[in-house]
């Protein structure tokens, strides 16, 4: 049984004459025939019998035709849903993110998802955590890769990394002689912080406070060719992701410490989207590639520094 003899018997019925039906249907007569003739034989009934040449349904006939009816109608609601899953996966994704973020997608990954989905154009922007909050709440943005953690809770988050925070300082510094730090041991120091901690400066600034003394940010860059050389020539300390320790290039004079677990200090990145939004779109298939792609370079990448 074929879609095409579903189809005919149905406009067949919707005008009981062969003739008529086929010049609707820019088919021969014969051709309409012939693909009821065979549909009957499928289904080892016979669907119309002649009376006086008008054609009239059997009892079989109208018993099938809701039947063929609820087929057809099915099929079209499945080309169109397969016609607009078809449209999602063209046209452009707007991503915004944030700078500790640009190197968690890869060249290799974006080459395989382009690849797959060639008609998808991606539109990266790097932007401050706040605006890439409004700009993914006002629609502006698809998705959005920003600091952990959220708390704005009109957002859907999925976390995508984590980790601790680190100190990185001059080995002349008293604070190498520790083996790990609390907020207590800053007193007295100026620091430079990543410009995504922002979150992590606000509890230090407000643990300091209430701990009696006020720190000091010297400076805030998401550029290490700028932190590093200010970490040496101002004698400050530099707040870290500990994922990102490694980056600092440490030579005799620089070494790192991390905060003691009991200040619970942490940072991470994660994906940003508005709740309830339409599931398999091109948006979608983006994310589910990417949490893959993270997946399967954790393995390789234990400390997962980008």
């Amino acid at each position: 049984m074929e879609f095409k003899q579903l189809y005919y018997f149905v406009e067949t019925c919707k005008r009981m004459n062969f003739a008529i039906t086929a010049e609707a249907l820019y088919v021969t007569p014969q051709a309409l025939s012939k693909s009821i003739k065979t549909l009957e034989n499928n289904l080892g009934q016979k669907l119309f019998y002649l009376n006086k040449n008008a054609l009239i349904l059997t009892e079989f006939g109208e018993f099938f035709l809701p039947k063929a009816q609820n087929l057809l109608a099915e099929y079209y609601a499945m080309r169109n849903e397969v016609a607009s899953l078809s449209n999602n996966y063209k046209g452009l994704i707007r991503v915004g993110i944030v700078p500790s973020a640009r190197n968690l997608i890869t060249a290799d990954f974006l080459q395989q998802f382009m690849e797959k989905f060639p008609e998808t154009t991606i539109d990266f922007t790097q932007m401050s955590d706040e605006s890439l909050k409004q700009g993914v709440l006002a629609h502006s943005l698809d998705l959005g890769i920003g600091v952990y953690p959220n708390t704005d809770q009109t957002l859907e988050t999925v976390t995508l990394c984590k980790s601790g925070i680190s100190l990185i300082m001059n080995i002349k510094n008293p604070l190498c002689q520790k083996k790990s730090i609390r907020v207590a041991d800053l007193k007295g120091q100026e620091i430079i912080v990543h410009s995504d901690l922002y979150l992590v400066e606000k509890t230090l600034l407000e643990q300091a406070q209430k701990q009696g003394f006020n720190l000091r940010v010297r400076l805030k860059s998401s550029e290490l060719n700028l932190t590093r050389p200010s970490m040496h020539y101002f004698n400050c300390v530099a707040i870290s992701p500990t994922l990102y320790t490694t980056n600092y290039c440490f030579s005799k004079e620089a070494v790192y410490r991390n905060f003691a677990k009991a200040e619970k200090l942490e940072w991470g990145l994660q994906l940003l989207m508005t709740k309830n939004k339409a599931q398999y779109t091109k948006v979608q298939l983006f994310v589910e590639s990417l949490l893959r792609d993270i997946e399967q370079r954790k393995p390789k990448e234990p400390i997962f520094t980008f």
